[in-house]
C-alpha cells in the first residue's frame, strides 16, 4: 500500500464506504483479545458516526449445535464469494457500531482494507433478517433500516 496524506486518505474511505462494504481491520474486543476480522457495513445512511456493521465468523460449529439461532444468520457457502473461501456466518443480531474516526485512522495506519461488496439479496436477507428479530434493539433496526 501507498501512504497517502489524511485528507486523501479520508476521502478515498468516505468515498470506499458504502452499504454492503466488506471491511477487514483489526478489532480489539470487550476481552480484551484484539486479532483482524472481517466485518460488513449495514448503516442505512454511511455518513452516519458511529457506522453499524455485523461480524463474520468461519467459526460455525457453534450454529451447527445450536439451531435455534438459525433464523438470525446468514450464511454464506465457502468459495461462493471470493474474499469467503470457506464457510461463514453473518450473525445479524452481533451488532457492532464502530466509530467513524476509529476506522478512518485504522485505513491510514493500513490496518483496514476494502475487501469487496456483498451482493444485494444478501443485504436484502439482513435486512429481513433484523426486521424480523426479537434480539435487535429498536435504536440499532433503525440505523440499518431507516424509519421502518
Amino acid at each position: 500500500m501507498v501512504d497517502l496524506p489524511d485528507g486523501l486518505s479520508d476521502n478515498l474511505f468516505d468515498g470506499s464506504i458504502k452499504r454492503g462494504a466488506i471491511i477487514r481491520t483489526k478489532y480489539k474486543f470487550e476481552s480484551g483479545k484484539e486479532s483482524y476480522k472481517y466485518f460488513i457495513a449495514i448503516s442505512r445512511d454511511t455518513a452516519s458516526d458511529p457506522l453499524v456493521f455485523i461480524i463474520t465468523t468461519s467459526k460455525i460449529d457453534f450454529y451447527h449445535k445450536h439451531p435455534v439461532f438459525n433464523n438470525d444468520i446468514v450464511g454464506i457457502q465457502g468459495k461462493s464469494l471470493p474474499y469467503f473461501p470457506i464457510d461463514t456466518v453473518l450473525d445479524c443480531r452481533q451488532i457492532y457500531p464502530l466509530s467513524r474516526q476509529t476506522l478512518k485512522e485504522n485505513f491510514r495506519k493500513q490496518v483496514l482494507e476494502f475487501c469487496g461488496e456483498l451482493p444485494e439479496q444478501l443485504i436484502q436477507r439482513i435486512d429481513d433478517i433484523v426486521k424480523a428479530s426479537k434480539h435487535i434493539s429498536t435504536k440499532h433496526k433503525k440505523l440499518i433500516l431507516g424509519e421502518y
